[in-house]
Order: structure tokens, then C-alpha cells, then sequence
């Protein structure tokens, strides 16, 4: 609750904060940052533009402050007042501006680079641009032909309410930035499938060599004049032409177009592409002369030698845009040509072209939840690291000292699963924010000076001969996975014993969706499940037990935390009522009451712990992983774990040992009398074996293990609904190898 509590406010904070700035002279949402610009100096109202400008100083916690020379040329740019200033970063590898946006929002971002010589040393920087973990552009200005000003701008849709911007130093010049500027725009315009665009060329065909740029354009774009005399003619026109399409195209620019010379000669335009980016091109046309009853102006849109459409007819006195989206590269160049069609009387015309490279962004930002529970813990603490800017976890070579995170897949956000507070000095209790970490497996402090409740605050002393606070935390994905699989399995197996229409009910019932929506339960919740906890099935280490029913039709087993147990902290885990699973999952865990400690006492049945604790007195999640696939090949064979009676006792073993003769039959539990199919079984034991593996390194994680009994279930419904052919798509997309390592040859 409490994080979605710190959600609105940040949403809130955000409204606030881009309507006070933004709010000036039409300037709805404008963030506009002079970089280096005095704390103490007042916003402005540049000239030439009437845009409002504010130092950055609130936004970025490192850097130092330049101003550039006058005697320096720029190509005007330096001229204006947002230029006079620059920040430069000569500490630091990754220094990173972050901003208050609007999530899902469409954003004009513009990085202006004006060296200006402002060290008086003349270098040629050469650095990058993040946008937020994902790389955006070098920002080069080594090669002697090139100006010393730059300006990059690309169009993104943040995924959170706060964004990163990040100057990254690669060498051994110095990172700087003259302004940073972000206008949001309509969500209709300027789409992608996949990643941001990043803008390559905006051109309008005029014979004028004027920048249009705000007030003139509302969502302050910035135009560049491109005119070829011995190849165009200008039109243009004093009637206002309707530019209220979703891209808002300038009347100074929109009232003008440019058309071929001769008759018949078609209009084109190529441009050279430096790098292999996929292009996203926009035409913007409107007809804006008067045509004569027997005029018409058709003409065909050709891509790299395409054709796109055929007999387009800009509308009249109407702007209209035309997107060329495409997912294949130009080879070298590329080109776009507006051929006449053989019944149109007049030439070909446009009036402007917004040219884009489709920029990919491959690796996901961090848990939004995880950021926020760690900036209030890094406040908790009042830690101030000039390193800790950015994304938290990634890039990998960025992540924040102190912490480790999961990012085995850049498309998942990465989470925070330990944290390191040993080379801080810090005191007191460990901070409430820690438990909103939900992936958080450890917490290590050398020196033992934080602990669970104020009493430490007064008991601390120098620290000698204390051992490390290491505390292992159970990940609540890995619990909730633990739970889903259970199920999982425990349907696809037994499901033989029910009928099929109470089965079928329960599965299509959108309450009860443990399995597809992997849910908890309120305790109120488990209160009308076990009806008043009615009806207790034993004692456990960590309290009673309950007998329950789900939706009516599931029976199911409900572990209650006693408030004297000193096993666990307070919650309670939803058990199949068939399944008999071990204390695996809070094998350590944080104490309870007055304790101050972490208990190090091992809970759990034996044969279900990981043998690498013995080795390396650790638990993991993995640790999880090998208990869990204890309880699948309990639950596949209906033996016991341990059986001293067997060719191997333990359960692991002796599958290992049958799967070597191929046969499962003498493996699988004999009272479902063959009614299974032999694929999912194998597959379901082929899982339980590499969660079984001695080496945690070759056991998979418990969001795989999920995948891979979907894909069992899939496997079983379709034998029970008579089909053979499991729907490829779906087993794709569920499905996740392991490679060949741990599984059974034979077959």
C-alpha cells in the first residue's frame, strides 16, 4: 500500500511540477533546463523564442559549472542566452540528469552541446548519451571538419514517472551540456512498435534559409529550410490552410510546398545513412492552390524505389501526413520519390519531411517499486554517492556499489537481490523500505551495526569480534512461483482423479486464479476459506494448520504464523491439500518480537535440503529451487523422499538411477494406471531432475520451472481434449530449454 501511496504522490508531484514550469506563455509541459546556469539565478524568458528557462541544478547532483568564450565560433549558436552557460563532468564516469515526467507520455527530448571553448584548452570532447540504461548517441567532436555545437533529439514515451538522461565519459575528454529540453506530445503521433525515435533530418522545402522553431511551432520542433533552385519550384499561399491533424504542422511552413521543374519530372529526395538504423519517414502535404474544375494533382509515393501509394491527392487547404514505416534498412541511402500518375495535370508537391532513425531499447529500466524503496532507504540512511546516478542496476558496468541485481533477461526489469552496507558506517535499525524489496535475498553488514529494532541504537559497541549480519531473505516471486508450480503440477497429474467438468470450472472461474494471476490472499480472505478456521489439520513449526476450501471446489491447506514461533515472520502459505511440502522457503528468515538476531537454525524435513549448504553453509533461491524439485518427483512417483529399502534411498538418486533403463512406467505413480501422456511426464521429469542437480549452477530458476509446467498442462489438455497438436505459438512462447545436461537419453 504503501508504494502505491508513494505512486500518486510521485504522479502528483509530477503534474505539479511540469505545470509550473511549463505553464508560461502557452508552454504547457515544457521542462527547459539551462545547464550550468547559478542556483541562485532566476528563470528567464529567452528572446528570440519566448521560452522560459530554469538552472538544472535541482536535477542533477554532480557536475561543475562553465561559461563559454565569445571569441569561440559556434555558427550563432552561442549567441543566445541558454548557451552562455554549459555543466561539465570531470569526475565521475556516469553523471545523470533525472527528471519528473508523465508515464506513457510522448516526449520531444533536445541535448544541446555548446563547447564554446569554455576550458580554454580548445579539446574535442567525445562522449555518450543514455536515455535512462539504454544507449543513445556518441556525441562527437573529434573530427576537425566539424562544428563545436551540437543538438540530438529524439522522441521517446517513458515507461515510469521519472527519467534518466546520462552523459557517460569513454575516453579522456570531459562530458558537458548546454541544455536539456522535453515537450510532450500528442500520443498519437510519431508511433513505433519497438523504440524510440531519433531524429536524423526535419526539413521543410521552402526558398527561405529561416529556422522555424517555437512560438511558430507549438511543440517547439525546430525546421531547417531545404530548397534546390535548379530542381524546385515554390508554391505558396495566403489562405490559412487547416493544420489541426494530430501533428500540428506550422502555418509558415504548411502554407508553402515545393513542386518539380518540368512537366514531367518527378520530385525526389536522398539522404546517406551513416548507421544501419531501420527509418520511420513522415510527408506532411496539403493542396494549397486553387484548382480549376479540370485540374488534379495525383501522384504515386515511392520508398527506395517502392511504391507506397498510389494516386495520393493532397487534400485542399488541409494538412495530411503520410508515414512511411519500415522495418528494412537503406543501403547506403535512401530515397523517397513523388512520381505524377498519367491523369493528373499538375506536378507532384510537399511541403515538409520529418526523417527518423527507429532507435531500439533493448534493456528494461529497473523495478519501478525496487527504485523508489531504495531511494527512500539510501534517504533513510542520508547516503550520498556521487555514483549512485542513473538506473540503479543497469547497464551492468553502472550498477550502484553495494548492490547486485538479477538482469538475466533485458527484457524483464532488473530487480535489486542484495544489498552491502558493509563499507558505510552505518547505525540504528535497518530501514522499514527494506521490506518492499520483494526480490531481496541478502543484506550484509560487516560490522554488525544495524539491526531489527532501536535496542542496537544504545547496545552497539566497537564492533570486535562480531561475526557479519548476513541475512538471506526469500524472494516473494520465488515463493509465489513455488505455490503456482505446486499447482500446477498437482492438476496435470491428479487432475485424472476428478471430473473434468468441476475441473473445468474451477479453471475458467476469474476468482480463482492462483495459477494464471499467481495471486495472495487478504486475511480476510483466509478467513472465509477455512470458515472461521474451523478445522485444524496438525501443528507445524510455524504454527497451525487449517483445513480450507477454494471457490467451494479445491480443498486446500492453510499454514498460520503462531505469534510464539521463532521459525518465521508473519505469513501464511496456501498449500494443495494433497501436497506435503518441507520449510524449505524461510530456512532463514528475519526474527520476530523482541528478537534482535537472525536465526540460523535450518527448518525443513530431511532430504529436501540443498546439499551445497552442507559445503557452503549458504541458502539461495536455487537452494529453493532443489527442495522444490524434491516435492515434484514425490509427487510424480508417490514415493517416499527418503527409503532405505531402495536400490538408492534418496528420491533424486533412485529416479536418476530407473531413468537410466528408460522405462517410466516403474517410475511413475502406479494408481493413475498409464492414464497419462508419456511426453508431459517425461518433460515433468526432466524438470524435476535439473531441480534436483548437486550443482546449483545447473538448476534452473523457479520463473522457469512456472514456464515449463505450463507447457506440461498444455501437453495434458490437449490428450484430454483429443488433440495431438499443442498449439505452437502458445508453446513457444511458454516454453524454456535447459539444455541437455540433466535429462534422461533414453526415451
Amino acid at each position: 500500500m504503501k508504494s502505491i501511496h508513494r505512486l500518486v504522490l510521485i504522479a502528483l508531484i509530477g503534474i505539479f511540477f511540469i505545470t509550473d514550469l511549463g505553464d508560461v506563455h502557452g508552454q504547457q509541459g515544457f521542462i527547459s533546463l539551462d545547464c550550468g546556469m547559478p542556483h541562485n539565478e532566476s528563470s528567464y524568458t529567452e528572446e528570440s523564442t519566448g521560452l522560459t528557462f530554469s538552472s538544472d541544478a535541482d536535477f542533477i547532483r554532480s557536475g561543475k559549472s562553465g561559461r563559454t568564450k565569445n571569441d569561440e565560433p559556434v555558427f550563432g549558436r552561442a549567441s543566445i542566452k541558454p548557451h552562455k552557460y554549459l555543466r561539465y563532468f570531470p569526475e565521475g564516469t556516469r553523471n545523470c540528469y533525472n527528471l519528473t515526467v508523465m508515464q506513457s507520455t510522448h516526449y520531444l527530448i533536445r541535448a544541446v552541446f555548446v563547447y564554446g571553448n569554455y576550458d580554454d584548452l580548445r579539446q574535442r570532447a567525445r562522449f555518450d548519451l543514455y536515455i535512462g540504461p539504454n544507449f543513445w548517441i556518441t556525441v562527437n567532436f573529434e573530427d576537425i571538419f566539424s562544428s563545436m555545437s551540437s543538438s540530438e533529439e529524439i522522441i521517446h514515451v517513458p515507461k515510469s514517472n521519472s527519467l534518466d538522461i546520462c552523459l557517460v565519459k569513454t575516453g579522456t575528454t570531459t562530458p558537458f551540456i548546454s541544455s536539456l529540453k522535453l515537450r510532450p506530445l500528442r500520443d498519437d503521433t510519431y508511433t513505433t512498435t519497438t523504440g524510440s525515435l531519433k531524429l536524423l533530418q526535419r526539413l521543410y522545402f521552402s526558398n527561405t534559409e529561416s529556422i522555424v522553431r517555437y512560438p511558430h511551432d507549438v511543440h517547439d520542433r525546430i525546421w531547417d529550410s531545404s530548397f534546390w533552385e535548379d530542381d524546385m519550384t515554390e508554391i505558396n499561399t495566403t489562405t490559412p490552410v487547416d493544420t489541426k491533424n494530430a501533428f500540428d504542422i506550422p502555418q509558415a511552413i504548411i502554407s508553402k510546398s515545393s513542386i518539380p521543374k518540368g512537366a514531367d519530372k518527378s520530385w525526389s529526395r536522398d539522404w546517406v545513412m551513416l548507421n544501419p538504423d531501420d527509418v520511420q519517414v513522415y510527408l506532411h502535404f496539403a493542396e494549397i492552390q486553387v484548382l480549376k474544375p479540370s485540374d488534379t494533382r495525383e501522384f504515386d509515393i515511392l520508398w527506395n524505389g517502392a511504391t507506397i501509394s498510389y494516386e495520393y491527392s493532397p487534400p485542399k487547404f488541409i494538412a495530411d501526413t503520410v508515414s512511411i514505416r519500415t522495418s528494412t534498412k537503406c543501403v547506403d541511402s535512401c530515397n523517397v520519390e513523388l512520381v505524377r500518375s498519367r491523369s493528373s495535370s499538375l506536378p507532384p508537391s510537399i511541403s515538409a519531411m520529418e526523417v527518423f532513425g527507429v532507435l531500439q531499447l533493448p534493456q528494461s529500466e529497473t523495478d519501478e517499486n525496487d527504485v523508489i524503496a531504495f531511494k527512500n532507504i539510501q534517504a533513510t540512511y542520508r547516503l550520498q554517492k556521487t555514483s549512485w546516478q542513473g538506473d540503479p542496476c543497469v547497464p551492468r558496468y553502472y550498477m550502484w556499489t553495494g548492490l547486485n541485481c538479477s538482469n538475466a533477461v533485458p527484457s524483464v526489469p532488473p530487480r535489486i537481490i542484495s544489498i552491502d552496507f558493509s563499507s558505510y558506517g552505518l547505525n540504528g535499525t535497518i530501514a522499514s523500505d527494506i521490506q518492499y524489496l520483494s526480490q531481496l535475498q541478502k543484506l550484509l553488514d560487516e560490522k554488525q551495526n544495524l539491526c531489527f529494532d532501536s535496542s542496537c541504537e544504545t547496545e552497539a559497541g566497537d564492533g570486535n569480534g562480531k561475526k557479519k549480519l548476513l541475512v538471506p531473505i526469500l524472494a516473494t516471486a520465488a515463493s509465489v512461483g513455488l505455490i503456482t508450480a505446486v499447482l500446477l503440477l498437482i492438476i496435470l497429474f491428479y487432475r485424472t482423479k476428478r471430473s473434468s467438468k468441476a475441473y473445468d470450472a474451477y479453471f475458467s472461474d476469474p476468482r480463482s486464479s492462483i495459477v494464471t494471476n499467481k495471486r495472495s490472499f487478504t486475511y480476510e480472505e483466509v478467513t472465509v476459506m477455512t470458515n472461521n478456521f474451523e478445522k485444524t489439520l496438525g501443528e507445524g513449526g510455524f504454527g497451525a494448520v487449517y483445513h480450507g476450501n477454494l471457490n467451494g471446489n479445491e480443498q486446500v491447506a492453510v499454514k498460520v504464523l503462531s505469534q510464539s514461533s521463532a521459525q518465521g515472520y508473519k505469513q501464511f502459505k496456501a498449500e494443495n491439500f494433497q501436497a506435503k511440502l518441507g520449510d524449505f522457503g524461510l530456512s532463514r528468515s528475519f526474527p520476530v518480537g523482541s528478537e534482535t538476531h537472525v536465526s540460523t537454525n535450518i527448518a525443513g524435513s530431511p532430504g529436501y535440503l540443498d546439499p551445497e549448504y552442507y559445503r557452503t553453509n549458504w541458502l539461495t533461491e536455487k537452494s529453493d529451487v532443489f527442495s522444490f524439485g524434491v516435492v515434484l518427483l514425490e509427487i510424480i512417483t508417490s514415493q517416499p523422499v527418503i527409503d532405505h529399502t531402495r536400490e538408492k534411498s534418496h528420491i533424486g538418486e533412485w529416479v536418476g538411477f530407473r531413468l537410466t533403463n528408460g522405462d517410466i512406467k516403474n517410475i511413475v505413480d502406479p494408481s493413475l494406471i498409464g492414464d497419462y501422456d508419456s511426453s508431459s511426464v517425461w518433460k515433468a521429469l526432466e524438470l524435476a531432475m535439473s531441480c534436483v542437480s548437486p550443482s546449483s549452477s545447473g538448476r534452473p530458476n523457479m520463473s522457469q520451472v512456472a514456464n515449463e509446467l505450463k507447457e506440461c498442462l498444455l501437453s495434458e489438455n490437449s490428450r484430454k481434449e483429443g488433440k495431438h497438436d499443442v498449439d505452437s505459438k502458445s508453446s513457444v512462447e511458454l516454453s524454456t530449454s535447459f539444455g541437455t545436461k540433466h535429462t534422461p537419453d533414453a526415451r
